[in-house]
């Protein structure tokens, strides 16, 4: 019996593989949007104005933006290689 090596690099589980590239995409979406917000963050912020320093605008960026992307990240790895199982 021969093997068609097409054939073994379809996913066996197509619902799980659409669920990892949407995780992949949000994760990607979330990466670009913290990049974004901390450019406009930086742009708009005047020292003289305010006693809220520059780099608490980066920690609450990484916790409301960087860690769901990792998190969507790991979730799209976990069912990318649930789908190929």
């Amino acid at each position: 019996m021969t093997v068609n090596p097409t054939e073994s690099a379809k996913p066996r589980s197509p619902a799980l593989h659409i669920w990892s590239v949407i995780m992949f995409v949000m994760a990607v979406l979330l990466a670009v949007w913290t990049v974004i917000t901390l450019v406009v963050a930086r742009i708009n912020y005047d020292p003289r104005a305010t006693s809220f320093p520059y780099y608490a605008y980066v920690v609450v960026a990484l916790i409301l933006y960087v860690l769901p992307a990792l998190i969507a990240l790991v979730l799209g790895l976990v069912f990318r290689h649930r789908a190929n199982r």
